[in-house]
């Protein structure tokens, strides 16, 4: 599946008539094949928007965008979409303060803020119930 996917972004085709044949439906995978289309379609961080713009064109226009937007994020970072794109993000701020903090945590030197619940353990708490209150 892969493969046809990356040989059809290479072709002449174009994306919307490659699009359609590819992802002809709103099913999880002809989402997860145009997102995996669109991204190598325009791999680049200057072509991102337009990767955003064919997925509209796509039968789950919705989906498509969402993964493709997914991907594209990881490849390139958040800061390749417009900053109004980004604020209409519901949870974009949330979703961007736990990364931060799972980054933070994960980090060598240091223990996660739950920290283990064993005797004798580092136990972050103060940081925990501020942070998270009520988990």
């Amino acid at each position: 599946m892969i493969a046809e996917v990356l040989e059809l972004a290479r072709s002449d085709l174009s994306a919307a008539e490659s699009l359609h044949s590819i992802a002809p439906d709103d099913s999880a995978a002809s989402v997860l094949r145009g997102a995996l289309f669109l991204s190598a379609r325009y791999p680049s961080r200057e072509l991102a928007e337009d990767a955003l713009k064919a997925a509209l064109r796509a039968p789950d226009p919705d989906g498509v965008a969402a993964v493709v937007g997914a991907l594209i994020g990881a490849t390139h970072g958040y800061e390749v979409f417009p900053t109004v794109q980004l604020s209409r993000l519901e949870l974009g701020w949330v979703m961007d303060r736990l990364a931060i903090d799972l980054g933070e945590e994960v980090r060598e030197d240091k223990v996660p803020a739950g920290g283990w619940k064993e005797a004798g353990s580092p136990w972050n708490e103060p940081w925990w119930d501020v942070k998270y209150p009520g988990i």
